[in-house]
């Protein structure tokens, strides 16, 4: 199971691509000939792969609180559930001790 710390971790990870990229783009004047278009293409490669980096993130993260809110959900259903069964299994016996005592008499 992804945990939450996974996703915070992955959100930097994909944060500091984009201020890498951010970097790479911003000095790119100071760089010339073929320097000039390296830092382009990897400042583009960083920009693509941090934003999809956090879009996976976000993804998974709503997952995870789905998730979530399911297991917290399921315990009070199947607490309805058992007390259901109970009632159930009580309501039986109650008859037979009634029609037990009606052939007592």
């Amino acid at each position: 199971m992804k945990s939450k710390g996974q996703a915070a971790f992955y959100a930097i990870a994909g944060g500091y691509l984009l201020y890498l990229a951010y970097q790479l783009f911003g000095g790119r004047m100071d760089n010339a000939g073929e320097d000039y278009v390296m830092a382009l293409l990897f400042s583009i490669f960083f920009a693509v792969a941090g934003t999809a980096i956090l879009v996976y993130t976000a993804i998974m993260y709503q997952k995870i609180l789905k998730k979530e809110a399911q297991e917290l959900a399921e315990p009070e259903e199947s607490a309805e559930l058992k007390l259901e069964e109970e009632v159930q299994k009580e309501t039986p016996k109650k008859e037979e001790d009634h029609l037990a005592e009606e052939e007592q008499f």
